[in-house]
């Protein structure tokens, strides 16, 4: 057979031609069918992990121990309960290691006393915690020496780094130190509240002011409504006059009721000055002029003399008036203004 030239590829065979490729990198996806993604097997099991136990593996290169010292390796039953022979004997011969300096982490740094989260990585199920509490529970059974641990005076375990407040007697046990009394309390000058006083009693001042005000406002429209709905039924040419039949006194204006107890008029023979005929209810206002209670309805009530006194021309509300009766006509008789000689 004559070899391939050199400018012209060689020929495929026939039994190759137009064979579809089924395998290797550049095989193609049968057409209808996804291509399958594996997963992770390390996904699966940290998705029900905590926050912090997340946050520990991820920063597990920069800090292992702080991870290993809560947390198992994924994956990894945690061991509870008491330690067993086959336990303890790892547990010995990693302590042995430790102080030999010749137990490393991950990252190839040797693994100090006390690091016991790096500590419990050769400690299948248990993490640091559990081996810092195993091995304080040797000590405490004289099963190790360890001078960075001491009982204090009342048997409790302490470790000589934080053994702040504590003194040792002769045999070397820790006591608690007395304290040291701590220096008076310098008393803080009083504060200048004076303007704070101030204050506060300019806005208590607008809120009296403001209750006031809204006090009154609520009176002046209660004695409005109460004007309004008043009706006077006197007329300016109709004379009231009382008169004694059988012991009774009758209206010629009146509804027809009759009074039993007939003391007669309160102020006989007087005029009213308004209507300039005989009174029979007279009212009093706070300025001492007298005329019938009706008619200072009237008056006070229609524009252009509402509220006003007819005399003095002074502000004048309907509740300041006081009808003049024999119980108390002694009272403010002397307070009337004559007004009969005008």
């Amino acid at each position: 057979e004559s070899e391939p030239s050199p400018d012209k590829p060689a020929e495929k065979p026939a039994d190759e031609e137009d064979k579809p490729v089924t395998e290797g990198a550049d095989a193609a996806p049968e057409e209808g069918k996804e291509e399958e993604v594996e997963l992770d097997p390390l996904d699966e099991l940290i998705k029900g992990w905590s926050e912090a136990r997340i946050k520990a593996w991820n920063n597990r290169e920069k800090n292992e121990n702080q991870y290993y010292y809560r947390f198992n390796a994924p994956g990894e039953r945690q061991g509870e309960g008491k330690w067993s022979d086959d336990e303890h004997a790892l547990f010995m011969s990693t302590l042995e290691k430790v102080k030999a300096g010749e137990h490393k982490d991950s990252s190839g740094n040797v693994v100090p006393m006390y690091q016991w989260g790096s500590f419990s990585k050769d400690i299948p199920g248990r993490v640091g915690y559990q081996c810092s509490n195993y091995y304080r529970s040797l000590i405490t059974q004289n099963k190790l020496e360890d001078e960075n641990y001491q009982l204090d005076d009342q048997g409790k375990l302490r470790f000589n780094f934080k053994n702040k407040g504590f003194t040792r007697d002769e045999e070397g046990r820790m006591k608690k130190a007395p304290a040291v009394p701590k220096a008076p309390r310098v008393p803080k000058p009083p504060k200048d509240n004076s303007a704070a006083l101030q204050k506060k009693k300019k806005a208590e001042a607008r809120k009296k002011a403001k209750a006031k005000a809204k006090a009154e406002r609520d009176a002046e429209r209660k004695a409005a409504k109460e004007d309004k709905d008043f009706k006077c039924s006197t007329k300016f040419d109709t004379v009231r006059r009382s008169g004694r039949s059988g012991g009774t006194k009758k209206y010629s204006d009146g509804d027809g009721s009759e009074d039993e107890d007939d003391l007669g008029p309160v102020l006989p023979g007087f005029i009213d000055p308004l209507t300039k005929m005989a009174i029979e209810e007279p009212a009093i206002s706070p300025y001492g002029h007298v005329a019938g209670y009706e008619i200072w309805c009237k008056i006070l009530r229609q524009e252009g003399t509402k509220d006003t006194c007819p005399f003095t021309r002074q502000p004048l509300k309907r509740r300041q008036l006081v009808i003049l009766t024999h119980d108390n006509i002694a009272e403010y008789r002397e307070k009337m203004v004559d007004t009969q000689n005008n």
